[in-house]
């Protein structure tokens, strides 16, 4: 059972999502003619409509810019509303200990505002971080505080959202009479002033106390009801609730099938937007469905999948720190308090000190009147000997002052020549180990490798290894980019040279699982636990024959339309997987004339993981004119455009199918360009690595 809860918005959309034009947003904000605070409403809008619920981490880059521009232009509303979008999108993520800083920081701005609204917006949204952590009462604290300040300023539509919020809490709590209370007072609220988002919510968890009543003829109305209005607003978050809700109910008839799908369904949506809550709730759901279905497989995998994710969310760790961030929050609001009140104590006492000294002063003066005379003289005569000496040694330490910041200036500069050829000569060491052009250009003629470092030195590499007629080829990412990332690519290719080299390895699959087995043997001899590793599309091509393993990065292959489908066969350790890894070899036809066939990778790194299982080789026989792709995720991740969005892989994937009559030699200056053109003046955000190959 999943309870709709709702995220408070620091200040009031000016437009519900439905009715907003995104592209007139984005180009209001871009205008610099525009007043800076209208320019920050577009902004803040279309970062929530666009990319909040759906692209969390777009939605952390452009609140950030937001801020700033705010924060420049000392505008504090919206640098608190920049926060709290910030601060739901980790909450989204479930990193509560990120979005509790973000929360707590907001708060803080809003009580030096006296913005009652937005205290009441930030309690709102720090209760719900404790209402998923389980800890019920300090969440109802928190929404108390936020209800009672609502009611304060007569904000219907947040009174009516703190009441679904409270009234999630009465569910959980197995205080159902009281739950459905205040949802059906939510309810009345969001009908009056006709805010579909509230109404939705509001009949999504009415459902919910159905079916933990067990009314399934009441829970499927309400939640087909809460649906629609989801699916016509085009809000995800909530279109996966439901789904799931309904998923429920059919489990619950013994229409397993039925819900299963729907949970598929839900999972696929939960997993696109990044909300960790909703996945851990949904593969909860699956593994009842499975269990219950008799497909002990699948339940074992969608508990272990919930354990994982359940662990990293609601850890006690993470719960400590939150509940630490608060009370970090709390003492220095107190010692500010405190130290206004020593301050004004100080004030009252200098006061009477003064009051003293003027009396003293008073009685002395006529005593030192005539002598008052004679020693203006003698102090102006002091003075003005004093100044010119002062004058002198000020020059002097001025000359000093001068000679010891040049002098520090030049060891700055020294130090950094120094670290910039360390890094040049790291960058040598890199490139040693990378195959080498003639290498590539002899036994891949028909290919090309885009290689940008985001730094000197990357964590991406790509790998060549050729074995009697067979040719192996990758693109890797690992973790970091940078130094960091170099080193651990280090690792990383010696882990695959080995494989191949000394274990004689030839199966795509095998190697992957043992250079696994190296770099975390390698990562044992620390101290610390290293959870760093990399991911990587490995394959082998012997003729028109192509052999494929990846660790989360996927092969894709550029046919030409008029040529037979692909054939794809799997072969991994466990024979029931193949039928699932057959399953994700799948076409995708655009409106050009060549499709691309996606071979998915198994979704695991090489390096510690907690759901660790054999990787998979997929086997495809080639057709003349193929073109093999292997990638990181740099290049679709770059923001860029015209709106600053991500390139994304369906943009990526449309790139490589207009290349498909494009000469491989050429292939690659067109890449680059693309990539330089999309990110114009924008921070390469990751290295690039993408490798075509034609047999």
């Amino acid at each position: 059972m999943l309870v709709t809860l709702a995220l408070c918005a620091i200040l009031p959309h000016t437009a519900p999502a439905q009715d907003t034009n995104l592209d007139s947003l984005w180009t209001y904000w871009h205008d610099e003619s525009n007043p800076d605070s209208l320019r920050l409403v577009a902004l803040k809008n279309a970062i929530w409509e666009e990319y909040l619920f759906s692209q969390p981490d777009s939605a952390v880059y452009w609140a950030q810019i937001q801020h700033d521009y705010a924060q420049s232009k000392g505008i504090s509303k919206y640098v608190t509303a920049a926060l709290n979008i910030q601060g739901i999108a980790a909450q989204i993520q479930g990193d509560y200990v990120t979005a509790i800083d973000y929360y707590t920081r907001g708060l803080k701005v809003k009580e030096e505002m006296g913005d009652k609204a937005g205290i009441a917006g930030y309690n709102g949204n720090i209760g719900l971080i404790y209402h998923e952590q389980g800890d019920y009462d300090r969440a109802l604290e928190y929404y108390a505080r936020c209800l009672a300040l609502y009611e304060e300023v007569g904000h219907e539509k947040s009174i009516a959202t703190a009441l679904v919020n409270i009234g999630s809490v009465y569910l959980q709590q197995k205080e159902e009479a009281q739950a459905m209370e205040q949802f059906k007072r939510a309810l009345g609220i969001f009908e009056a002033i006709d805010n579909k988002q509230g109404i939705a919510n509001a009949l999504g968890s009415i459902a919910s106390i159905y079916v933990g009543q067990q009314d399934f003829v009441n829970a499927m109305e309400y939640s087909n009801r809460s649906l629609a209005l989801m699916q016509e607003i085009g809000d995800q978050r909530g279109i996966a609730t439901n789904l799931s809700t309904i998923g429920d109910v059919k489990t619950a008839e013994g229409d397993y099938k039925g819900a299963i799908k729907l949970q598929l369904h839900s999972l696929a949506i939960a997993k696109e937007i990044g909300n960790l809550i909703l996945i851990e709730q949904v593969t909860l759901s699956l593994y009842k469905a499975y269990k219950a279905d008799g497909n002990l497989l699948e339940a074992l995998e969608m508990h272990q999948e919930y354990y994982a994710i359940r662990d990293s969310v609601d850890g006690e760790e993470n719960r400590q720190e939150v509940i630490r961030q608060e009370y970090k929050y709390e003492y220095e609001k107190q010692a500010a308090a405190d130290s206004v009140k020593a301050a004004e104590a100080q004030k009252v006492t200098d006061a009477q000190i003064a009051a003293q000294e003027a009396k003293i002063n008073q009685q002395n003066t006529q005593r030192f009147a005539l002598l008052g005379g004679v020693g203006l003289l003698l102090l102006f005569g002091g003075f003005m000997y004093n100044r010119f000496r002062v004058t002198r040694q000020q020059r002097d330490v001025i000359e000093a002052q001068k000679t010891e910041v040049e002098a520090a200036h030049e060891e700055l500069a020294v130090k950094s020549k120094e670290i910039t050829d360390s890094i040049q000569y790291a960058k040598r060491i890199q490139s040693a180990i990378l195959p080498p052009t003639s290498m590539i250009a002899e036994l891949l003629p028909a290919s090309f490798v885009l290689y940008k470092p985001k730094d000197i030195v990357a964590g991406d590499f790509y790998w060549m290894e050729p074995v009697g007629d067979t040719i192996f080829f990758a693109a890797a990412d690992c973790t970091g980019h940078g130094v960091p990332g170099a080193m651990v690519s280090v690792i990383c290719v010696n882990g695959l040279n080995r494989s191949v080299r000394e274990f004689g390895l030839t199966d795509p699959a095998q190697i992957l699982d043992k250079t696994r087995e190296l770099v975390i043997k390698e990562f044992e001899k620390s101290e610390e636990e290293v959870k760093d590793g990399m991911d990587i599309a490995l394959c082998s091509l012997q003729g028109y024959t192509l052999k494929y393993a990846g660790a989360n990065n996927p092969l894709w292959i550029v046919r030409k339309s008029d040529t037979s489908s692909a054939s794809v066969s799997s072969q991994g350790a466990k024979t029931e997987a193949t039928t699932e890894a057959r399953a994700e070899a799948t076409t995708e036809a655009l409106e050009v004339e060549a499709e691309l066939i996606e071979v998915k990778a198994d979704k695991q790194p090489i390096g510690k993981y907690a759901l660790e299982k054999p990787f998979t080789t997929h086997t495809v026989e080639l057709q003349k004119d193929d073109t093999i792709y292997v990638f990181t995720d740099g290049y679709p991740d770059q923001f860029g455009g015209e709106h600053g969005k991500k390139y994304k892989s369906g943009k990526f994937k449309r790139t490589l199918l207009e290349l498909a009559a494009k000469p491989i030699d050429q292939q690659k200056g067109i890449l680059d360009t693309e990539f330089e053109n999309w990110r114009g003046t924008l921070e390469q955000i990751d290295d690039v690595c993408v490798i075509g190959v034609r047999p």
